[in-house]
C-alpha cells in the first residue's frame, strides 16, 4: 500500500523526498521493486586440516565407547591427551562428528 503510494508521488518530487513524505523506508522500496537474485548453492570444500574418514570413526568410537559413557566430548580429549594419546586438535574437533550433520555448535 505504501509503495503504491511512493510510486503514484515519485514522479512529482522522487524517491527520497516521496519516502520521506510518505514514512516509508526508502531502502525497503528498493529491495520490493528488484527481488533477490537466485544464486546457486555451492558445496564447500573440505578443510585441509579436516579429520580423514579413518580419524573420524577413532574419534567417534573413543566417544561412545564404555570407558567415555558418561564423559563430554571436552573431557574425553582432555583424558586422552593426558594419557597421551592425540586423536585431534581440540574438543571441538572431537564433538564435531558426533554433532548431527548441518547443525554448527559454537566452540
Amino acid at each position: 500500500m505504501i509503495d503504491q503510494a511512493v510510486a503514484e508521488v515519485e514522479p512529482l518530487v522522487g524517491t527520497a523526498p516521496a519516502c520521506r513524505a510518505l514514512g516509508a523506508s526508502r531502502a525497503s522500496v528498493y529491495r520490493r521493486r528488484t527481488p533477490p537474485r537466485l544464486r546457486e548453492r555451492r558445496l564447500r570444500p573440505a578443510p585441509a586440516r579436516a579429520l580423514s574418514p579413518s580419524e573420524r570413526e577413532e574419534v567417534l568410537a573413543q566417544l561412545h565407547g564404555e570407558r567415555f559413557v558418561d564423559c563430554s566430548p571436552a573431557q574425553v580429549w582432555a583424558t586422552l591427551l593426558d594419557g597421551g594419546r592425540y586423536l585431534c586438535a581440540s574438543p571441538r574437533s572431537a564433538a564435531r562428528p558426533a554433532a548431527p550433520a548441518g547443525r554448527r555448535a559454537g566452540g
